[in-house]
């Protein structure tokens, strides 16, 4: 095994990352790794790196508390740092054993976002001290909620904004429709972006200076509570947009996610904080909440009873069945007594969005469904008498639910 030095592997490891990350990534990677090399010193054979000098008593991630390093930005040096060791066993083989250590362990993570008041104000601080322009810059990131770069590295086609998946964070296109106010902005941002060709990465530049800009009006403003970034203008647009919708899908494809999950942390934020933040929603929340109060009224009126229907049970007998959509929302029940009013709800839908959950029913000698049905472990054992009661609005109240997948 060859013996090479904790900087000699540095700068390969570096020279290796240039073609296989973008240059964002690779500034974090020097920056992680710079912290390990100061820390450890230059000069140390890799083969004699282990564990300790990551979490040990006196480690690296001690000496980085120490310093002041928060343990979000510590963790990020971890990952980097994790990276670089696997590429030092797996593809150098310059270190016996993989090294292998755990990151620190943190809490949920809450979103920083600018509320309506702190960017209104940001706006009225832009007029009074500053160039105009930073703020048509600043109210394009909060009206399209890109992120900070992204402004630069796509090309407008018509109304659209196209941006190539191998060109974004996690390789999703963007396709972007843009009014007017907004072509116009963007195309400003681009010439302003031109105006730093000279240097080594003009993309890298411009934002640095929006960062600078925004970070400076921060302090001005003694906002305080919460770190905010020129990102955090993406935050404020996803809770705007999601409140909106309604729609954790929609929001994903206009956000670039790769999965529901980052989408869905915005749900994090209660409806009441949210309104608070952000008065201008104040009509869609309250839609809402009157839609899911209506929704979960049943009454006499909404009841039409079916009895000794055939081939009913036996059509209900399905626990792994998806079905496609339909225009109805019904629930089915079962009555506990001979008052309607009183009937105990078995089958409860919840068209969480107007288009992905639903279900028909049919009654003739054989019933058919469409939709996502949730359903109780007694469902099997439903009697003759079932009621069908027709709801085109949310139900709410269902326990033991469980999705029923597939297609008979």
């Amino acid at each position: 095994m060859i013996k090479k030095s904790l900087q000699e592997t540095i700068d390969d490891y570096l020279e290796y990352r240039t073609c296989m990350v973008k240059p964002s990534t690779l500034k974090r990677d020097r920056v992680a790794l710079n912290q390990l090399r100061r820390f450890v010193g230059s000069s140390k054979a890799v083969e004699e790196l282990s564990y300790k000098d990551i979490e040990g008593k006196n480690g690296l991630i001690q000496h980085l508390r120490s310093k002041g390093c928060s343990d979000v930005g510590i963790n990020t040096s971890l990952r980097h740092i994790r990276t670089y060791v696997n590429w030092l066993f797996e593809k150098e083989k310059l270190i016996p054993e993989p090294i292998r250590f755990k990151e620190l362990k943190k809490g949920v993570q809450l979103y920083h976002y600018f509320n309506e008041s702190e960017t209104n104000q940001i706006y009225h601080y832009i007029n009074e001290h500053m160039d105009s322009s930073y703020l048509r810059y600043f109210h394009f990131y909060n009206q399209t909620g890109m992120r900070p770069t992204e402004p630069f590295i796509g090309e407008l086609v018509g109304d659209w904004y196209l941006i190539s998946g191998e060109d974004r964070k996690n390789g999703i296109p963007m396709q972007m429709q843009l009014n007017e106010e907004l072509k116009s902005i963007l195309l400003e941002m681009q010439s302003f972006r031109d105006t730093k060709l000279h240097c080594k990465d003009a993309n890298v530049r411009v934002v640095d200076i929006l960062e600078r800009n925004i970070m400076r009006i921060v302090r001005a403003l003694e906002f305080t509570g919460k770190r905010l970034t020129l990102y955090s203008f993406r935050h404020s647009y996803a809770i705007r947009r999601i409140t909106i919708t309604g729609s954790i899908h929609d929001v994903m494809r206009e956000m670039g996610h790769s999965n529901t999950q980052t989408t869905m942390r915005y749900l994090r934020f209660p409806e009441q904080r949210r309104l608070d933040d952000f008065p201008s929603l104040k009509q869609y929340i309250e839609n809402r909440q009157n839609l899911q109060k209506s929704g979960s009224m049943v009454t006499k009126s909404m009841v039409t009873q079916y009895l000794n229907i055939p081939n009913f049970k036996a059509n209900l007998n399905f626990c792994t069945t998806r079905y496609s959509v339909s225009v109805h929302h019904i629930c089915l029940c079962r009555l506990t007594t001979s008052s309607l009013p009183t009937a105990k709800l078995i089958c409860p839908l919840f068209p969480l969005t107007t288009d992905l959950i639903s279900i028909k029913i049919r009654i003739n000698s054989s019933c058919s469904f469409v939709g996502r049905i949730y359903s109780r472990p007694d469902f099997n054992n439903m009697c003759s008498k079932i009621s069908l009661i027709s709801i085109s609005n949310r139900i709410c109240g269902a326990e033991n639910r469980r999705v029923c997948r597939g297609r008979p």
